[in-house]
């Protein structure tokens, strides 16, 4: 049984954790997440491929954990709002809502008469099959969906204001990926204008008692929507998370010596399967470029990324060190040193396989490139 329902979430304004399926729907999906402490689920439509036919059933597995589901559908037509509905969908949410008009049409499918003109079907799945008076069951339905419209394009924050204001939106939810690339800045995520923007639809929602969600894929992210007032938020996504999760686990294991004390990445480098450290180029950039593109980035007096000997994957990235270590200071040769003991200490710890050197930074890392800048 469902401990409490979308609507109720969305009322309280209490802040409720759930995750986003893209990928997986499967039979245990509702215990999985109710496992992890799930409060919801976002089942999406829009990117993932699902029919209506996955959704149907993947709204019963999540109702058998508990887990209150909002579905984004693909598109903004009132057909696809009904229907969705009609499966079973506690919450439909709909992408790129720029008009007061698109959300006023949303609000009509997705309510019985006397709030809207949806298409009148009992006794389905919406209801759970269940006989009741016709009019006790439309206001029933009326009462349990949540409309979620998501606000992504610059027309929709000037917008904002007068689609919260509607009757029948029960929450807006910032697309954060489409609002940046509307607004010219795609991925800028702290720029000036996205951060405007992201202000002017939380004070819309706060002015008229509406809920407001967003999808996040790591702390400070979270920790900025709490503070900006989000409290409908998403963490992350299904594929991603499972991805991230075996990468720690298979880094573990390749991190691992083998019995003749030789470590896989020295084997693979040794058959040439990783490149050699004179095929990486080591870029050398002003500092605010890198500032922009590194999170955390210290730079040295060449304006070189120092990164432990720059610390490079196969494809050339170097964001493994900097986001385990994000306050680690370098020198001018591109050694790490950490700011407190504890720190050095715990680097095998938190890094698997990590070797050091004798001067206080990272000597070595399994399946990574060491290049001196």
């Amino acid at each position: 049984m469902m401990k409490k329902s979308l609507k109720q979430m969305v009322r309280s304004g209490e802040l409720a954790a759930g995750t986003f399926l893209v990928e997986f729907v499967t039979p245990g999906i509702g215990h999985i997440l109710a496992g992890a402490g799930c409060d919801f689920a976002f089942l999406d439509m829009e990117h993932s491929g699902f029919s209506e036919e996955t959704v149907k059933a993947g709204l019963r597995f999540l109702e058998a954990g508990g887990i209150p589901t909002l579905v984004r559908i693909p598109s903004r037509e009132a057909h696809d709002v009904a229907r969705i509905a009609d499966i079973g969908a506690e919450g439909v949410m709909l992408p790129l809502v720029g008009s007061l008009e698109v959300a006023r049409a949303a609000v009509a499918a997705l309510k019985y008469p006397p709030l809207g003109r949806r298409g009148v079907a009992l006794r389905i799945a919406h209801d759970n099959y269940r006989a009741a008076p016709a009019a006790e069951a439309l206001a029933t339905a009326n009462e349990r969906t949540v409309l979620i419209l998501m606000i992504e394009t610059a027309e929709g924050v000037e917008q904002a204001g007068a689609i919260a204001a509607l009757e029948g939106v029960d929450a807006l939810w910032v697309g954060h990926f489409d609002l940046s690339a509307s607004l010219g800045i795609p991925g800028e995520f702290e720029h000036p204008r996205f951060r405007e923007a992201t202000r002017r639809i939380c004070a819309a929602a706060k002015a008229h008692g509406k809920g407001l969600g967003r999808l996040v894929t790591g702390e400070p992210e979270a920790r900025q929507a709490v503070a900006d007032g989000f409290r409908l938020i998403a963490w992350g996504g299904d594929a991603w998370l499972l991805q991230e999760a075996v990468a720690a686990g298979v880094g573990v294991v390749k991190g691992m010596r083998v019995a003749d004390g030789h470590d896989r990445a020295e084997e693979q480098h040794a058959a040439g399967r990783i490149p050699s450290p004179t095929s990486i180029p080591v870029s050398e950039k002003k500092e605010e470029v890198h500032r922009r593109q590194v999170t955390g980035a210290k730079l040295n007096e060449k304006w070189r990324v120092g990164a432990a000997h720059a610390l490079y994957r196969e494809t050339g990235d170097f964001y493994m060190l900097l986001e385990r270590f994000p306050g680690a200071l370098f020198d001018t040769n591109g050694y790490v040193f950490f700011a407190t003991e504890d720190e050095y200490l715990n680097c095998p710890h938190l890094i698997r396989g990590a070797r050091l050197n004798v001067r206080g930074g990272i000597a070595s890392i399994p399946g990574y490139i060491r290049v001196k800048p």
